[in-house]
């Protein structure tokens, strides 16, 4: 049973519940009827979807926490939580404001959050997956999404891109009795705050990707950001077991106080692939054959990408599903329906038959882009090869280190023709790119895709675009695809 305005009044004494009909009239339903769900839950109003519940964090002046009830009623909210003081101006507003609303009430909704989240992480007794890293995570979720699909369970997933401890307890509030298991894509944190968010998630399994340091604000270092996501293991038993890629030396070097699976292309790993092949399907898009090795057995799977960092995140899902006991032949099988999201790496046909695309519209991380010019590079030779870089945010003081070392990766992708650079940021670029290479530098993403469209070839191209600006980039493409 979702989490409901019963269980909260069951667990926290000082609750009551109010159920108004359409009128804004309370219908004083029992308490034991109270079962409605309360999912999806949010901590920020903007974020409340319809027929979801507000969980309010207190501090609004009156008119400030009206014009948010207004603003979720006319969004189709359904429930709402709030303190004393807040229900207080909430019922002498109207009824037109409550109308049709569950809404529970206590002296203190935020300090109760994580009392629920406990009490809710021992009951639901799902497994949960947190997944840290700086590269990859959103993609091995994806993976897991459709892996667990198609053997015929759901996954509950959860992604907080900034931390925030509260939106870790709601999502652990949100796990029901239909998830088999539940899916934490870990934000960029302090250790300190990645301990605090595992004493809550008590995670089953956890596994570190790749590290790259450049949002180490504090310090660019590896090795102390590798000790950061080691914390993700910090709630772990002696006898539990963690998933590390074991590509990355900062986390292959280290010691750890429980059992730890390596995955990656080095032979050492206990899941690796094998005989990678990059190749194109029917419609002459990029795929990578491989076979997939975990221990001794060994099973061909085909890839929708030549993306390397594709590669390394469905290594990472399958040690994740093979050690939440699924056969390594149904992980086969369920890699043959992975679909790259239009949220991460995706690629499609140009217009007319002008050849292909690859789109990372997450293109956040160094490392990523750079993997990303590997894969236009390791396309076959085409009549033009483009490359759209957009800048890379919250890299702090270093970021034009960052986007320097993302261009001295252009000396060995020399078969790219063509290379457009969006934004202030990117034009150090320039400085490094090689000479066999045409730059194009423009201030805006409509400038780039101006430029795209002059530069593409009546057949035979290749586009990569990576940027941080979904929106942006989704027009970009739907000027070109």
């Amino acid at each position: 049973m979702p989490i409901s305005p019963l269980f909260i009044c069951a667990t926290i004494t000082q609750a009551r519940h109010y159920r108004f009909d359409a009128a804004g009239n309370d219908l004083l339903l029992p308490i034991y009827l109270a079962t409605a769900s309360l999912v999806p839950l949010a901590a920020q109003p903007e974020k409340v979807p319809y027929g979801g519940t507000w969980w309010s964090q207190g501090g609004y002046a009156p008119d400030v926490f009206l014009a948010h009830c207004t603003m979720l009623r006319e969004k189709g909210y359904s429930a709402c939580i709030m303190s004393d003081a807040e229900y207080a101006v909430f019922s002498a507003a109207g009824p037109l404001l409550r109308a049709g609303l569950d809404v529970v009430v206590m002296p203190d909704p935020v300090g109760v959050i994580a009392f629920l989240a406990q009490v809710w992480r021992i009951q639901s007794a799902v497994p949960i997956v947190a997944i840290a890293g700086s590269v990859g995570k959103t993609l091995i979720i994806s993976m897991l999404e459709t892996l667990f699909s198609r053997d015929g369970m759901s996954a509950f997933t959860h992604t907080t891109p900034a931390y925030s401890l509260v939106d870790i307890q709601l999502g652990i509030l949100q796990i029901n009795e239909k998830n088999a298991l539940a899916l934490f894509e870990m934000p960029v944190c302090s250790a300190e705050e990645m301990q605090e968010c595992m004493q809550h998630l008590q995670p089953t399994i956890a596994l570190v990707t790749n590290v790259c340091c450049a949002w180490q604000q504090a310090s660019h270092n590896s090795t102390l950001l590798a000790t950061t996501k080691q914390q993700v293991f910090s709630a772990f038993s002696p006898s539990q077991i963690g998933i590390i890629c074991g590509d990355c030396p900062p986390l292959a070097r280290r010691t750890y106080g429980h059992p730890v699976v390596r995955y990656g292309l080095k032979k050492n790993n206990m899941v690796t692939a094998t005989q990678v092949v990059h190749a194109y399907d029917a419609q002459q898009l990029p795929v990578t054959r491989m076979l997939l090795c975990i221990q001794d057995q060994a099973h061909e799977i085909v890839l929708p990408t030549h993306h390397k960092g594709v590669l390394y995140a469905a290594l990472g899902a399958a040690a994740v599903a093979y050690f939440l006991y699924m056969p390594t032949e149904v992980i086969a099988r369920g890699f043959a329906h992975c679909q790259l999201k239009r949220t991460t790496l995706f690629h499609g046909a140009l217009q007319g038959g002008r050849g292909f695309f690859v789109a990372d519209v997450h293109g956040i991380s160094p490392e990523s882009v750079k993997a990303s010019l590997q894969a236009l590079h390791a396309a076959p030779q085409m009549r033009r090869k483009i490359a759209v870089i957009g800048e890379m945010p919250a890299l702090g003081v270093h970021d034009s280190i960052w986007h320097r070392l993302v261009g001295c990766e252009l000396a060995h992708a020399k078969s790219i023709h063509d290379v457009v650079l969006v934004g202030e940021k990117t034009k150090i670029i320039t400085t490094v790119a090689p000479h066999t290479m045409n730059v194009w530098p423009v201030q805006s993403w409509q400038e780039a895709q101006e430029t795209v469209l002059s530069l593409l070839a009546a057949d035979g191209n290749v586009v990569l675009m990576s940027g941080a600006e979904p929106e942006a980039l989704n027009a970009l493409i739907k000027a070109i695809a």
